[in-house]
């Protein structure tokens, strides 16, 4: 397991001058895809940030959608948007966060303005336009934003759906979302989600799985998450995983996730250790 020493170099240490031109070409190929991946887990890590944030709209029941501004419990000074579906945390400070809601035609508007909030969200600044309907036991919220920040990131045009559905203080979510933007370190994507989403009312932790598909600089790539916890500590838990797959030249790697601002990054068996854009 090579963990100190780059991929490249380990590849180049393998090399002989009988051999020199097609090890040049591997450790072009394997460059190429670990900067692949590097782009693929920064844009997972912005997917993952609107995730958790439309999770933060489902009120405490998971049949309707929180607009009250409250306290949430345990807060002693701080007042937010109440939002005990998950994880029970406010946005801070006092007064960020503008909520206009019509329960007439069942939709509201957000405004962030400088807002820190649930599962790491930091820099939280622009609006989202949230409209719900439920029937039958869901709750489906439909989300569309444009130049939305959300921790450094750029979100230029969101559109997504949601659909909730709870079973005692265990919720569920079926998102599907369109997405465009800038990452924090500055990739721009363009990428559809398929995700499920499941977290336990009064847990400051979400479950993630499924698969998006989509450009990052360029780069057609495929993600699919096998597991994925993130808590509130905002870098995925131990044991997280996702597959990356660049769908225009067939190769693909693997990260594990190692519970703090680095992962494993493993091409052809090879592994070396990464930094996550988390850990900025």
């Amino acid at each position: 397991m090579l963990r100190s020493t780059s991929l490249t170099a380990a590849l180049a240490l393998a090399c002989t001058s009988a051999f020199s031109v097609l090890c040049a070409a591997c450790t072009a190929r394997s460059g190429s895809v670990a900067g692949d991946t590097s782009g693929a887990e920064d844009v997972a890590g912005t997917e993952s940030d609107v995730e958790a944030l439309g999770t933060s709209f489902i009120g405490s029941g998971g049949t309707s959608v929180a607009t009250q501004m409250a306290p949430s419990a345990g807060a002693v000074t701080a007042q937010g948007l109440a939002t005990v579906g998950n994880p029970g945390f406010t946005f801070e400070p006092a007064g960020c966060l503008q909520v206009t809601s019509d329960p007439a035609t069942q939709s509201a508007t957000y405004v962030f303005d400088g807002c820190t909030g649930p599962l790491g969200l930091v820099e939280l600044n622009g609006t989202v336009n949230v409209s719900w309907q439920s029937a039958a036991g869901e709750l489906t919220v439909d989300f569309s934003a444009t130049a939305f920040h959300v921790n450094r990131a750029t979100i230029d045009s969101w559109q997504s759906t949601a659909v909730v559905t709870a079973s005692g203080p265990q919720r569920t979510m079926t998102w599907t979302a369109s997405l465009t933007g800038t990452t924090r370190r500055g990739r721009s994507f363009d990428r559809t989600n398929q995700k499920t989403v499941a977290w336990t009312v009064g847990v400051p932790c979400v479950d993630v799985s499924g698969q998006s598909t989509g450009d990052i600089l360029g780069a057609h790539l495929q993600t699919t998450i096998t597991t994925w916890r993130r808590c509130a500590d905002a870098c995925p838990q131990a044991g997280s995983a996702i597959d990356v797959k660049n769908l225009d030249r067939g190769s693909a790697i693997e990260i594990q996730y190692q519970g703090g601002p680095n992962a494993e990054l493993t091409i052809d068996g090879h592994s070396e250790e990464i930094a996550l854009a988390c850990g900025d």
